[in-house]
C-alpha cells in the first residue's frame, strides 16, 4: 500500500504552482475571448491577449520543468524558453480567433480540439526534448494514454470556450467561469506530467507502477468533470435561452403567432387573442387564411412564401376578427429553425389601427376641404392627372361666385361660411354622378365631367343659382361666373386647361356675369394683350404717358364752378387713349393702383400749388382712393406729407371712396378718415345707394358728402323716391350732396326740385384735359 506521500517524482510545491498558473491561464484566456467578441476582431487586441496568455503558459510550464527532480541542461534552457513561448503564443493567437467562430457541425468542433491538442503536446513534448534529451524513454502504452486524454481534455475545453464566449448574457453567473477555468487548470496541469511520463526515464528512482500510472489518474478524473462542465453549462444557457425565448413570447407587447410550414396556427400570445377575439384554444389548429377577405389573402400568403424563402419583410394588411370587425396590422415574420431545419414561421402582428385611422384622417384632409369636405385644389388636380394619362376626354367648370365676398363682407366670415356649405351642397345635388365637384379655395369651384354634354349641364348650374339660397334665415341671390375647357380638345396638359377655364371665366364676369363661356383662343389673346397693358402701364408711369382730366362740378341755382373731380386717362404711344374700365381693373388685379392713385394725388397737388402761386380762385378737387392705398401703412402720412411739401391746404382736396371700402375694415378705415378730415381734407362716399346696408352704415363713416350714383340719375323718374331719401339722409347727417351721371336739363330740374343742386356730368362737361379745363373756368 503506498501513500500520497510516497509519491516522490515531482516537487508538490512547483506541482501546486503549475496548477494555479494554469488556472490562471484559463482564466485570462476566458476574459481574452469573450473581450475581443464584445470589441471586434482587432489585431492590436489580440496580440496583447495572446502574449498575455502565452507568457501564463509558459510560467505554467516553466514549473512543470522545474518540479521534476531530473537532471537538465543549463546551456539547452534559453533555448526551451523561446521556443515555449513561441508555440504557446502562436497557438493562443490561433485558438482565440477560432474561439470568435461559431461552431456549426461537430467536425469544426473536433478540429479546433484537435489543433489545442497539437498545440498542447508540440509544447510539451519539444520543451522536453530540449531539456531532457538525454532521458528520454518512450513508453507506447503511456503516449497512447496521454494522445487520448491530452484530445479529450483538448475537446472539453474548446467547446467549453466557444460556449462561453457566445454567450451573449454578459451577467451570467461568474461561477461558471470559475468553476470551468479551476476544471480546465487542472486538466491542463495535468497534462505536462503524464506527457513527461511517457517518454522520459526515472529508472533512477525506480518508481511504482502506482507512482507511474498515478498522474494519469488525476487527469483522467480532472478530464471527466471537465467532459460534464460544457454539458452543464451548455444546458444553463439552454434554460436561459428557453426562459428569454418565453418572455419574449408571451410578454411581447404585440401580437405573436407561432406558424407551421403549411400556414396552420401552433401558439400565440395572450396578445393575440385580445386582437382577434378568439381564445389560445381556439387558435391553435386555425389556418391563418381565416383572418383576411378574399382580396387579401393571396397577398398575405404571397408574403409568406416569401418569407419562407429567407426574404425578410413586413405587411400592413386588414385582418378580420371574431366579431366581424376589422383591425389594420403591421405584419413582421421571420423564419423559424431548429438543427438547420426550417420547421416554421414566428409571425409579429402590431395593431396599428389607430395609428392608421390617424393616417387616413391626414391623408383625407390633404385632399378635402376642411369647410365643404369637397376634393380640394391637390385631389382635383391629381384626377385631371389621371384622365389625362389615360387619354380619357373630359372637361372642367370653373366656378366664381358673383357678390359672395361682398356678402362675405356685410355679413361675416361665418355667414360666408355657411353660405358656401349651402352652395357645396346645391352643386353636389345638381352634379351628383355627372362629374366631380371639388373647392379650390374662398368662393371658386371646379367640376371635372367625363365626356358628356357638359354646356347643358352648366346652363342648368346658372339657372339653378338664379334662385336665392337661404342662410340662417336670410334669402341670399348668388349668381355664378363659369368657365370651361374640354381636354384634349383646348389642351392635352391639366395645367394648361385649368389656366383655359380660368380665362374662360373671367371672360364671363367681364361680360356681365351670371353667365358660362366656353374657352377659344381669342380669350387667350384677350388675356395676354392684358399683361402686355399691365407691363406697359408700369412704363407709362416712367414715362408720363397718364394724363388728368378734370371733369367740373357745378352748382345748378347759380350756376358757377364749386369744384371739379380728377380721372386719370392713358395716351399710349402705339394704341392711341386706353380706356380706364381697361387699365383701371388691370391696375387693381396687379397692385399698381396704389402707385397709379400716388401719382394721381401728388400730380394733382403740384396743380393746385401752381393754381395758388398765380392767384388762382382755387376750388375743391376730388381724387378717387381704393380701399388697396387706404390700408397701405404709409397712406395718411403719405397724404399729409404731400400736402406739407406743396405747402396746399387741405380743405383744397375731396378724397371719394365707395361705401364698400369703409364697411370692409370699418374702425381701420374710419380712423384714418378722421385724421384726414383734421387736416380739412374732405371725405365723399362714391355711388353712395349701391352698396348693402347703406342706411345703417352711414352714420358711422366719418364723411362730409354723398354722392348719388348715377345709376339712380339716369331713371331719376322710376328712382325719385330713392333719391329723395338719399337727399333727405344727408341733409338730416348735415352732410352735402351731389348728383353724379347728369345728362340732361330735365334731370337738373327735377334734382333742383328735390333739394339737390350740386351735380357733376355731362350736360356741364365731360372730363377735358387740364389745359381746357383751365381755360374754360379760369379766366
Amino acid at each position: 500500500m503506498y501513500s500520497f506521500s510516497s509519491f516522490n517524482l515531482f516537487d508538490y510545491r512547483y506541482l501546486l504552482m503549475t496548477v494555479l498558473f494554469s488556472v490562471i491561464s484559463c482564466i485570462i484566456g476566458i476574459e481574452a475571448s469573450r473581450k475581443i467578441r464584445k470589441e471586434g476582431m482587432n489585431w492590436r487586441t489580440l496580440v496583447a491577449c495572446s502574449v498575455l496568455l502565452a507568457v501564463s503558459f509558459w510560467l505554467t510550464h516553466f514549473f512543470v520543468s522545474i518540479s521534476v527532480d531530473l537532471p537538465f541542461s543549463v546551456d539547452n534552457y534559453q533555448v526551451y524558453v523561446a521556443l515555449n513561448f513561441l508555440i504557446c503564443f502562436i497557438g493562443s493567437i490561433l485558438a482565440l480567433k477560432m474561439a470568435q467562430f461559431r461552431i456549426e457541425n461537430d467536425g469544426q468542433h473536433i478540429l479546433g480540439g484537435l489543433f489545442i491538442a497539437i498545440v498542447i503536446l508540440s509544447a510539451d513534448i519539444s520543451g522536453f526534448l530540449v531539456l531532457f534529451g538525454d532521458l528520454v524513454d518512450i513508453k507506447p502504452v503511456f503516449c497512447v494514454i496521454t494522445l487520448i486524454l491530452t484530445i479529450n481534455v483538448s475537446l472539453s475545453i474548446f467547446r467549453f470556450l466557444i460556449q462561453i464566449t457566445h454567450e451573449d448574457s454578459f451577467n451570467l453567473p461568474r461561477k461558471w467561469k470559475y468553476i470551468g477555468s479551476a476544471v480546465a487548470g487542472i486538466s491542463f496541469a495535468g497534462i505536462p506530467y503524464i506527457t513527461i511520463v511517457s517518454m522520459l526515464s526515472f529508472d533512477a528512482y525506480d518508481p511504482s507502477f502506482f507512482e507511474e500510472i498515478l498522474p494519469f489518474l488525476l487527469v483522467m478524473i480532472a478530464n471527466i468533470i471537465m467532459m460534464l462542465v460544457p454539458n452543464l453549462f451548455g444546458s444553463q444557457i439552454l434554460l436561459n435561452n428557453i426562459q428569454s425565448y418565453t418572455s419574449l413570447f408571451n410578454n411581447n407587447p404585440a401580437a405573436v403567432f407561432s406558424v407551421d410550414l403549411e400556414g396552420n396556427i401552433l401558439d400565440t400570445n395572450l396578445v393575440a387573442t385580445d386582437i382577434t377575439g378568439y381564445n389560445k384554444e381556439e387558435l391553435k389548429g386555425k389556418h391563418i387564411r381565416i383572418f383576411f377577405s378574399d382580396a387579401e389573402k393571396s397577398e398575405v400568403l404571397k408574403y409568406l412564401q416569401n418569407v419562407l424563402q429567407g426574404n425578410v419583410s413586413n405587411i400592413e394588411t386588414q385582418i378580420l376578427g371574431k366579431e366581424g370587425t376589422y383591425r389594420y396590422v403591421r405584419i413582421t415574420a421571420v423564419r423559424t429553425h431548429i438543427n438547420n431545419k426550417l420547421i416554421g414561421v414566428f409571425g409579429v402582428l402590431e395593431d396599428i389601427t389607430d395609428r392608421k385611422k390617424a393616417e387616413l384622417q391626414v391623408q383625407y384632409m390633404a385632399y378635402h376641404d376642411e369647410l365643404t369636405n369637397l376634393p380640394n385644389r391637390r385631389r382635383i388636380r391629381m384626377l385631371m392627372k389621371e384622365f389625362t394619362v389615360k387619354h380619357s376626354v373630359f372637361s372642367i367648370m370653373l366656378l366664381d361666385f358673383d357678390r359672395f365676398k361682398r356678402i362675405n363682407d356685410t355679413f361675416g366670415h361665418s355667414f360666408g361660411d355657411k353660405l358656401l356649405i349651402e352652395v357645396s351642397k346645391k352643386l353636389q345635388n345638381l352634379i351628383n354622378d355627372s362629374g366631380i365637384t371639388s373647392r379650390l379655395g374662398g368662393d371658386e369651384f371646379l367640376i371635372l365631367v367625363p365626356d358628356a354634354d357638359v354646356t347643358t349641364l352648366a346652363e342648368q348650374i346658372i339657372q339653378t343659382f338664379r334662385s336665392p339660397l337661404s342662410v340662417n334665415g336670410y334669402e341670399v341671390l348668388l349668381t355664378a361666373s363659369m368657365g370651361i375647357a374640354s381636354y384634349p380638345e383646348h389642351s392635352t396638359n391639366a395645367n394648361d386647361l385649368y389656366k383655359y377655364a380660368d380665362i374662360a371665366m373671367y371672360h364671363s364676369k367681364e361680360n356681365g356675369a351670371n353667365s358660362f363661356s366656353v374657352y377659344n383662343e381669342k380669350m387667350a389673346e384677350e388675356t395676354l394683350n392684358k399683361l402686355g397693358l399691365e407691363s406697359d402701364l408700369q412704363k407709362a408711369l416712367d414715362n408720363r404717358e397718364l394724363l388728368l382730366y378734370f371733369q367740373p362740378k357745378v352748382h345748378t341755382a347759380e350756376d358757377k364752378l364749386t369744384g371739379s373731380e380728377v380721372l386719370l386717362r392713358w395716351n399710349h404711344p402705339e394704341k392711341g387713349f386706353i380706356p380706364p374700365n381697361v387699365f383701371i381693373p388691370i391696375a387693381e388685379e396687379s397692385g399698381m393702383i396704389v402707385y397709379l392713385e400716388k401719382f394721381v394725388f401728388n400730380e394733382v397737388c403740384k396743380v393746385l400749388s401752381r393754381w395758388k402761386e398765380s392767384g388762382k380762385d382755387i376750388k375743391r378737387v376730388s381724387i378717387n382712393i381704393s380701399l388697396i392705398s387706404i390700408l397701405q401703412e404709409d397712406f395718411a402720412s403719405h397724404i399729409i406729407s404731400t400736402l406739407e411739401k406743396y405747402k396746399i391746404e387741405g380743405h383744397f382736396l375731396e378724397l371719394e371712396i365707395t361705401e364698400r371700402i369703409v364697411m370692409k375694415n370699418e374702425d381701420d378705415v374710419n380712423c384714418i378718415l378722421q385724421t384726414l378730415r383734421e387736416k380739412g381734407i374732405h371725405i365723399s362716399i362714391d355711388d353712395f345707394g349701391t352698396g348693402y346696408s347703406s342706411l345703417s352704415y352711414i352714420d358711422k363713416l366719418n364723411v362730409d358728402i354723398l354722392k348719388i350714383d348715377q345709376s339712380f340719375i339716369r331713371n331719376i323718374e322710376s328712382n325719385r323716391e330713392v333719391i329723395t331719401a338719399i337727399i333727405f339722409l344727408a341733409k338730416s347727417l348735415k352732410m352735402k350732396v351731389i348728383a353724379e351721371g347728369v345728362e340732361t336739363k330735365k334731370q337738373i330740374q327735377l334734382l333742383k326740385e328735390l333739394g339737390c343742386e350740386d351735380v357733376q356730368g355731362y350736360y356741364y362737361s365731360p372730363p377735358i384735359p387740364l389745359k381746357d379745363f383751365e381755360s374754360s373756368y379760369f379766366h
